[in-house]
């Protein structure tokens, strides 16, 4: 890969990318994956991806595959594989890594700053709904503190909105979020992707907006909710962002992360911060 045309003084914390494997086994109807890659799950060859991690000149990858432990022997082995290279690494993966403290321990020997997990959801009826069977509600907690306790940093992705969704949601979910701590947040209404099962249904119904593509983002609201007002929505999805990212939790995020991972938790959550105070 041509590495040396990436101009990394443009960017605050340079990770190179590299793709390990492409697809994820599930098929939620939110999301764009299986739509992009289809319905298989397909690895590299792991010389390969040693070979694109020399190559990147880089000590900080990022893995771009959106399900990185979903064939935990191959992960086993690429952790393994990446312990001498002394990098640091970033990926995602399902909130079911805690069920693996052996695998946990493992990415983080290898260079782990952590990992992003899609819990997507309090709601067992919205996780439902929407086909995310795989995640239990009942089991997150215990999970996450799984991995923690296993050595990683968990950023976790959150959607409020969905169709099973009502107004306790939004409270809920702030509480959640402030008991697991996570060292970042990213939080989302639905955005009914084009040729997602999402996007099908809503157009079905006649709850489609309209199809604006540049306003598919964030937390703008493009649909008319099932249980919520899209104006509340929208306004109480930025209202959490802002409890979120106060310096106090900031700072008590920062604090309950791994010792390696403090500071660098710090910085992206300011940076964070500030993106979301300038909508």
């Amino acid at each position: 890969p041509r590495y040396d045309l990436v101009k990394k003084k443009n960017y605050i914390m340079p990770f190179m990318p590299i793709q390990a494997s492409r697809g994820c086994p599930h098929n939620c109807d939110f999301c764009t994956v299986t739509k992009f890659f289809g319905g298989s799950y397909r690895l590299r060859p792991i010389d390969d991806i040693i070979r694109d991690i020399k190559a990147s000149g880089s000590k900080r990858i990022i893995f771009v595959d959106d399900n990185i432990l979903a064939n935990r022997k191959y992960a086993r082995e690429l952790f393994t594989r990446l312990i001498p290279l002394k990098i640091q690494w970033f990926s995602q993966c399902t909130v079911n890594i805690g069920r693996f403290p052996d695998l946990c321990r493992l990415a983080a020997e290898s260079g782990s700053l952590g990992v992003a997990v899609g819990v997507d959801s309090i709601s067992q009826a919205s996780l439902n709904i929407v086909g995310k069977r795989q995640n239990k509600v009942s089991d997150y907690y215990r999970l996450l503190k799984s991995a923690r306790k296993n050595g990683l940093s968990i950023s976790l992705s959150v959607i409020v909105g969905l169709d099973g969704d009502d107004k306790d949601i939004f409270s809920g979910t702030v509480k959640f979020i402030s008991r697991i701590k996570p060292f970042l947040t990213v939080l989302n209404v639905p955005i009914p992707y084009p040729g997602t099962g999402m996007a099908n249904k809503l157009e079905v119904e006649n709850r489609l907006l309209h199809k604006d593509w540049s306003r598919y983002r964030g937390v703008n609201v493009v649909f008319s909710p099932k249980l919520l007002d899209r104006r509340q929505l929208e306004t109480e999805a930025l209202s959490m962002y802002k409890k979120l990212y106060t310096f106090k939790s900031i700072v008590i995020r920062s604090l309950s992360q791994p010792l390696r991972n403090i500071l660098r938790t710090f910085l992206s959550n300011i940076i964070m911060r500030r993106s979301i105070y300038e909508v």
